[in-house]
């Protein structure tokens, strides 16, 4: 997969016994495949949010956010998937994913059949889901495992074979720097702001 490289050294990677292997000597990481196309590729470093005086407050999101992709990697995680939409969404919710997703449909225009679209930090993955069909892949890119394998389970009761699912951090993303066609980050602006809101009513540092 030309657009994956390693979050740590951010060299080239390659497929060789079921798993993904960073070529760089120094490094040589090596990554666990799941399903096929499951991939858990966290940094073994995340990023400092840098925070100033006034943001301290921010502090255990970060922290909250740093032990997502510090554990150990389990489909069975027990949890719910973060803007799930099985029983009990409201159609409101489902009208305005909906609507989201129209919108990024509009933006991108036709999909790229030689091209990947990736999701940043998903959640449930209903706008990656909704724009798949016409790409040559569809890359999800989440944390959050009960996320992910909510969204691997969905995209393959749809039949959804050109879906591939990372667990790995937006700070770092293992990803090639121009190497897709199309990113998405709308979910991670939506739910960033709303936790925040929530738990400090305030929004994210910018």
């Amino acid at each position: 997969m030309l657009l994956l490289s390693c979050p740590d050294c951010r060299s080239d990677v390659e497929f060789a016994n079921g798993r993904v292997v960073c070529l760089q000597p120094d490094c040589g990481r090596v990554f666990t495949v799941y399903e096929e196309r499951i991939i858990d590729m966290p940094p073994t470093r995340i990023p400092s949010w840098q925070l100033s005086a006034a943001e301290t407050h921010f502090q255990t999101v970060e922290d909250s956010y740093r032990r997502l992709c510090q554990v150990p990697f389990d489909l069975g995680t027990e949890g719910a998937a973060w803007g799930d939409i099985d029983e009990g969404a409201t159609e409101g919710y489902l009208r305005f994913l909906a609507e989201q997703a129209e919108a990024a449909g509009q933006l991108l225009g036709s999909p790229d059949a030689n091209g990947w679209i990736v999701d940043v930090s998903g959640g449930s993955g209903y706008l990656l889901r909704a724009l798949s069909e016409g790409w040559r892949g569809a890359l999800h890119l989440e944390a959050h495992l009960p996320s992910l394998r909510a969204e691997f389970n969905r995209a393959s009761r749809a039949g959804l074979c050109n879906m591939v699912f990372v667990r790995g951090s937006y700070l770092r993303p293992p990803l090639k720097s121009g190497s897709a066609s199309a990113v998405l980050a709308m979910d991670t602006i939506i739910r960033s702001s709303h936790h925040t809101d929530c738990f400090f009513g305030t929004s994210m540092p910018r």
